[in-house]
């Protein structure tokens, strides 16, 4: 039964809400494509509960423009040389779809597959049909910006929920199960003395389980405390969001040991959408730490930085870099009680805009293999790059 800050009501009518205006001002307003509206409205408020602001929406416009206008490039192609055409639409749409299969922007990836079809279709048969469906369809995007805003604005949000994902044109993520509010004061981790202590805490996540467990950081400076993951984030815990979300197939894991190393080999995006994921199925706010976050629970307030029992190259070992990584779960903590910290795999965190890697891993020799050890990174997926997350205290 529907409890007093059920939100299900309210996005109903919502959602009818801003088909009915989409369908109204697309067929209304005598539009090229008019069922375009509706059917981005209906997509928007399936995946958000959230409205677009208005930079959002300019932006979806932009990326609208570059994406689909790149169908228009295929057009010729496809007259002149319709094989080539045919085999580069295909592997544009292979690519647009293992995007999304693999926790990327649902939206966007739509885009793209408009792009590679309908506007490539509309170009191949003429060149200013293709543009007509193009400009059509970047007006179909501000005027659902608009249906979007005036949905929300007539059937909000109840009060007392937990903070929604981003929507999907503002962030990469893959859709999380329904939130489960957290009960006002009941945050497991707000402690003033598990700060420091190495005791742990972790949230629920409705029918999947429980999160990851944390432990209580200090602030920086006499700051405000958050809580880390107390190990790398495991194939086991990265699997269970794969299963739930169905935004990627997950890591192979033939067996418990197997389930427990860190989950590895796969994208910054989905090490995000992760993040996004517990955020959304816990109601507290999960995310990668920066990178002086994360320096500042390895050092735990003095100078710690290096396990002694890390997952590194040891100095016997010469030219040997045939190790692998381990069990998350094992090695010795930090005071702090953060377990491979150094060695093991390295971990992203944020870093002006960007990301870079710490600690070390299984391939670093034992000098280089300290909290203070970094590199740069771009994101993609390596076998030695892994994460852990940080969840901010209410």
């Amino acid at each position: 039964m529907a409890g007093p800050t059920d939100p299900r009501p309210q996005r109903a009518l919502r959602l009818a809400c801003g088909v009915a205006c989409g369908t109204a001002l697309g067929f209304g307003l005598g539009l090229p494509l008019p069922f375009l509206t509706p059917v981005l409205v209906l997509l928007l408020l399936a995946m958000s509960n959230r409205p677009l602001t208005l930079r959002a929406g300019l932006s979806l416009a932009l990326v609208a423009a570059l994406t689909c206008g790149s169908g228009l490039l295929l057009s010729p192609l496809l007259r002149h040389s319709p094989f080539s055409g045919v085999l580069l639409v295909a592997l544009g749409l292979f690519f647009s779809f293992r995007f999304a299969l693999r926790g990327g922007n649902g939206l966007l990836s739509t885009l793209q597959v408009i792009g590679l079809t309908l506007v490539t279709a509309a170009g191949t048969s003429s060149m200013a049909l293709g543009q007509e469906v193009v400009v059509a369809l970047i007006k179909a995007v501000l005027l659902t910006t608009l249906c979007v805003a005036i949905g929300h604005w007539l059937f909000p949000e109840p009060a007392g929920l937990p903070p929604a994902a981003k929507p999907a044109a503002e962030a990469a993520g893959k859709a999380a199960p329904t939130a489960v509010a957290a009960a006002a004061g009941s945050d497991p981790c707000a402690n003033p003395g598990l700060a420091g202590k190495g005791r742990a805490c972790s949230d629920t996540l409705g029918a999947n389980g429980r999160g990851p467990a944390l432990v209580v950081i200090p602030g920086i400076s006499g700051g405000k405390s958050y809580a880390m993951s107390r190990t790398e984030i495991t194939v086991g815990e990265f699997n269970r969001y794969c299963k739930a979300s169905h935004a990627c197939a997950g890591l192979p894991a033939g067996d418990r040991d197997a389930s427990q190393l860190p989950a590895s080999n796969i994208s910054l995006a989905q090490a995000q959408a992760y993040a996004q994921w517990l955020s959304s199925a816990s109601g507290y706010t999960y995310r990668l730490p920066s990178d002086a976050e994360w320096m500042h629970a390895a050092h735990a307030g003095g100078g710690w930085k290096q396990s002694p029992d890390s997952n590194c190259i040891p100095p016997s070992a010469g030219d040997d870099n045939s190790g692998g990584p381990i069990s998350a779960l094992g090695r010795e903590p930090n005071p702090w009680g953060l377990v491979n910290m150094t060695g093991n795999v390295w971990e992203w965190v944020t870093s002006g805009g960007g990301v870079i890697v710490r600690g070390g891993s299984y391939n670093s020799y034992w000098s280089d293999c300290t909290v203070d050890s970094h590199r740069s990174d771009n994101g993609g997926a390596q076998k030695d790059v892994g994460f852990r997350v940080l969840r901010e205290l209410k």
